[in-house]
């Protein structure tokens, strides 16, 4: 699958994309990682509707990180926009509150693997502690933020 996706993106949009909504988990997984290597907003779309899909639910957490953290290397608008979207509003039901936490973290980590100028100030902003978030994903947001940091420090030092 990550063939397709580095010889011809947009036909791996048309073939490896449906494989995400596949029965088995391994091949879903497989697509969402040869995706990762796509940046073409109809890639992160892709992405996003196996993620919008009720039984994605039901994936189990390292299955669903993922997702975000493909969504997260496509480096796409539409994919920033979704990841800061979970970070910055949580459920607010008190019973789908430890959910919203977890989708807040998991968007943390697709943040980080976009690793980018514009990531790394979503996380600093979410870190600032008045921004109302759990102290787990302002936690999660600094020691993400130190880690674009570092990653974008050393990609200078290489120029």
């Amino acid at each position: 699958m990550r063939a397709v996706a580095a010889y011809d993106p947009r036909l791996a949009v048309q073939k490896v994309g449906p494989q995400l909504h596949h029965a088995e988990a391994a091949l879903r997984l497989g697509a969402a990682e040869a995706l990762s290597a796509v940046s073409l907003e109809e890639a992160a779309q892709a992405l996003l509707s196996r993620m919008s899909a009720p039984e994605f639910v039901d994936e189990t957490r390292a299955a669903r990180a993922v997702f975000f953290e493909a969504l997260g290397r496509q480096h796409t608008q539409v994919g920033l926009r979704f990841l800061h979207e979970k970070l910055q509003s949580p459920p607010r039901a008190a019973a789908q509150r430890a959910r919203g936490v977890e989708e807040q973290l998991l968007a943390v980590r697709g943040l980080a693997e976009e690793a980018s100028l514009r990531t790394l100030r979503v996380l600093e902003h979410a870190a600032h502690p008045d921004e109302g978030h759990p102290a787990v994903v302002v936690s999660a947001c600094r020691a993400a933020a130190s880690h674009v940091r570092e990653l974008l420090a050393r990609a200078a030092e290489r120029r």
